[in-house]
């Protein structure tokens, strides 16, 4: 009963990861590099634009914000990694 008990917990490990596995290929399939930056799409609609530094680097999903400073200008807060129009 204890090695039953045991590859049942395994089992569900398993399945977990592949679980995380599947939702992170899907994200990574989801996203399209464009004008400097990452931006995901969903059939038509367009979200983004996400750093490129942070999310190939670190794995992370910063979206870029417009300066207020610079007019057309997009920075990344983490790493001020920037685009420009």
């Amino acid at each position: 009963m204890e090695k039953i008990s045991k590859l049942l917990k395994e089992n569900e490990a398993l399945k977990e990861k592949v679980s995380e596995l599947k939702k992170k290929l899907e994200f990574k399939e989801s996203m399209v590099f464009e004008d400097r930056a990452y931006w995901i799409k969903d059939g038509e609609k367009k979200d983004g634009p996400f750093c490129p530094h942070c999310l190939d680097g670190e794995g992370i999903k910063m979206r870029l914000i417009e300066s207020t400073i610079t007019p057309g200008r997009k920075n990344c807060s983490k790493c001020n990694y920037f685009t420009k129009d």
